[in-house]
């Protein structure tokens, strides 16, 4: 566990020695979420890394996602930052253990409760009126993509959290070298995407192709 990732979460190397492995751990995800719909805030983010451990695994799965920073934008479009800790802080609601599956995954669940009305009936409706707007969970569809080899290449030598070193062909302008560090991968329609912050802009955050990135190498 590297140090900055410790100092985020709290979770050091002695708190894994007996921790399942991450097959397990996504089989036992996939058993309890069932047939959804499934909460998360900032879902892309999330849903790149397990993405990653379902192709890795060969498991697949279709569940409806309801992403509560999307719902931020617009249930609450006067929020001035969609980050789980600040909507929790505007809408009153207290929370605990930040950054850890449990904290969050509550935190998450009461920001959910209190947009839709905090009441079972009120809830209950606006989600039946939102249904069609469901966004389902299938990060593990790249392998329907005519880029799935150079996606689960590409995985295995950056996996999210990991540097890499690459040669990109922009949609205008010159093939240039860049290192950049990942954060996730995701789909858009028939295109397979690495999200990392670009070493070359200050490190911003930056949206790559996967079929316009050539040499992908670890950095050194």
């Amino acid at each position: 566990m590297t140090p900055d990732a410790r100092n985020v979460h709290g979770i050091d190397d002695d708190d894994l020695v007996d921790a399942p492995p991450v097959g397990e751990a996504v089989r036992g995800l996939l058993a309890f979420v069932g047939q959804g719909p499934v909460a998360l805030h900032h879902a892309r983010f999330d849903l790149g890394f397990l993405s990653r451990e379902l192709l890795a695994h060969g498991l697949q799965a279709r569940v409806p996602i309801i992403d509560t920073c999307e719902l931020a934008r617009d249930l609450r479009p006067e929020l001035p930052s969609r980050e789980l800790g600040a909507v929790c802080e505007r809408l009153g609601i207290r929370v605990s253990a930040r950054h850890r599956a449990k904290g969050d995954a509550e935190a998450t669940g009461r920001v959910l409760w209190k947009m839709l009305g905090a009441t079972r009936a009120g809830a209950a409706a606006k989600l039946a009126d939102m249904s069609s707007r469901f966004q389902p969970w299938q990060p593990l569809s790249f392998s329907g993509l005519r880029q799935c080899k150079a996606i689960a290449r590409l995985m295995k030598i950056a996996p999210p959290g990991s540097d890499v070193r690459f040669e990109y062909s922009p949609e205008a302008g010159p093939t240039t070298t860049r290192s950049a560090t990942v954060e996730f991968y995701s789909r858009r329609d028939e295109n397979a995407y690495m999200v990392a912050r670009c070493h070359l802009h200050q490190y911003e955050r930056r949206t790559f192709r996967i079929d316009r990135i050539t040499h992908p190498r670890a950095a050194e």
